[in-house]
């Protein structure tokens, strides 16, 4: 979302206030939890800013100037798609306990995203502009509600995840069975709740919203969608250190799963595989 740089916090500030004077930077833009409308989580939130530079900028490929904002103790170098386009980031966590996520990416790409009028999801969640020299941001549209709302999925996807649910669940119980406890963790954590019953939730909780919630990354403030008693169901499928523990957080995940599941069925005029369903349970009871 536009916000005057008056109103950001003292290191958004800085950050702001080093890029209107460095020359290789001809836009940056704060996202993330920061720029969204609803403000900063709390102090423990990322910056989160995108620099847009002149093409070939020594920026791009030194840290020195990271330095800026504190002592680096560590900095992660990845990359990130722009517009179909690799582009380099720098992930610094500094002494200070504050921490920096800069995407390194070109002004002609926001340009283009300018002229298209359609925002990516990372714009489209929230923006504050810090530096537009060219007034390139001025020419973005205003952020969306939209963003990060999941698309239904088709009759084969949510199919797909209900077969691997059940699946997975039978690995749980052989791990467990077996005094397994690495691979039955990896099977209940790894598969089933990543692949499995975060998608899930992320449908379901759209049934009573029209397919117009926007979810939060890797599962970021799902738990608050659900209802009172849902959270209390989602909360016990984390298991602890017991094997036991693992079987209990099996069935909670089964009755959330299989809850969400009916439910997103009846929204989108699927068929819920019941058999599926009845068969495993029966086998899980063995």
């Amino acid at each position: 979302m536009h916000h005057e740089t008056s109103s950001l916090d003292p290191l958004g500030g800085r950050i702001a206030e080093w890029a209107q004077g460095e020359p290789a930077v001809r836009a940056a833009l704060l996202i993330g939890s920061r720029a969204s409308p609803q403000g900063a989580r709390d102090g423990l939130s990322d910056h989160d800013v995108v620099l847009f530079l002149v093409p070939g900028h020594r920026l791009a490929h030194h840290d020195d100037w990271l330095e800026t904002f504190g002592r680096p103790v560590i900095i992660f170098r990845e990359t990130t798609e722009h517009r179909a386009e690799t582009v380099p980031t720098r992930l610094v966590q500094y002494r200070g306990g504050h921490r920096i996520d800069f995407t390194l990416s070109r002004i002609e790409l926001l340009r283009r995203i300018a002229e298209q009028g359609a925002l990516p999801d990372w714009l489209a969640a929230g923006y504050r502009v810090l530096c537009d020299p060219e007034r390139v941001a001025a020419r973005l549209p205003p952020p969306s509600t939209m963003a990060y709302v999941p698309r239904p999925p088709s009759g084969a996807e949510y199919r797909r995840v209900v077969e691997e649910f059940w699946w997975e669940t039978l690995y749980v119980a052989k791990h467990v069975g077996r005094g397994e406890l690495l691979p039955a963790r990896y099977s209940l954590e790894a598969v089933l709740r990543w692949r499995c019953l975060v998608p899930m939730i992320e449908w379901y909780v759209q049934v009573e919203r029209r397919w117009e919630q926007s979810v939060g990354v890797r599962g970021s403030g799902l738990r608050w969608l659900l209802e009172p008693e849902e959270r209390e169901i989602l909360d016990a499928t984390y298991a602890g250190p017991t094997l036991r523990s693992h079987g209990d957080a099996l069935q909670a995940m089964i009755d959330l799963f299989s809850r969400a599941a009916r439910a997103v069925a009846r929204d989108l005029g699927y068929v819920y595989p019941s058999a599926i369903d009845r068969e495993t349970r029966a086998l899980l009871g063995r």
